[in-house]
């Protein structure tokens, strides 16, 4: 059934009449007007629902296209690599806390990679320092050696806990190189700092 068209007395152009003689768009405008808490109201169970449905629709999504979303965000972090670095960083700087948090969880969960990490960094320090050798070491290659013993305080050390130190630290003209670490308590490996032991 079509509605019968009239000249709205309020926009004055000829439109289907909603009520009162008025169109659809200027008959809700009214009601909002004369009842802005029902609107609200209605506006807010409508935006749940929205957003439920949003989620709802989203998550089927992803659950879809698992591969093709983690391909187009591993390139994307590929070609904007610097913008996703300043991101983090920026990141970061808004919220430590989390920050922190974060970056202990996933130290515990990946062990070994952190530690891989940790020997790697060791390395370009050692060429920033420009140290005259560099060799690419091992970590449990070195705490087999050492048969888990910790160098500094003569203690065995977990194969979860241990860290490599440099015995002439790089700082003092050591080198890196098997020749010059040993296994270590990460606590003893602190407090023993840049010192010659």
């Amino acid at each position: 059934m079509s509605q019968q068209k009239v000249i709205c007395s309020d926009c004055q152009q000829l439109k289907p009449c909603k009520a009162r003689g008025l169109c659809e768009a200027c008959y809700t405008k009214q009601r909002r007007t004369a009842n802005p808490e029902r609107a609200r109201e209605i506006y807010k169970r409508a935006n749940i629902k929205r957003k439920e449905w949003q989620r709802a629709y989203n998550k089927q999504y992803r659950e879809a296209h698992k591969e093709d979303i983690y391909a187009y965000i591993k390139n994307y972090v590929a070609e904007n690599r610097a913008r996703v670095n300043a991101y983090g960083r920026a990141w970061c700087q808004r919220n430590p806390v989390k920050c922190r948090a974060r970056h202990k969880n996933w130290k515990n969960k990946n062990r070994e990679r952190w530690l891989n990490y940790q020997a790697t960094y060791q390395r370009a320090r050692a060429v920033n320092l420009k140290i005259k050798s560099v060799e690419v070491i091992d970590r449990l290659q070195v705490y087999e050696r050492d048969q888990g013993i910790c160098g500094i305080c003569k203690e065995s050390v977990s194969r979860s806990d241990f860290t490599i130190d440099h015995i002439i630290p790089l700082s003092k003209d050591g080198i890196h190189a098997y020749s010059n670490v040993q296994t270590a308590h990460s606590l003893c490996n602190s407090k023993k700092g840049a010192k010659i032991c």
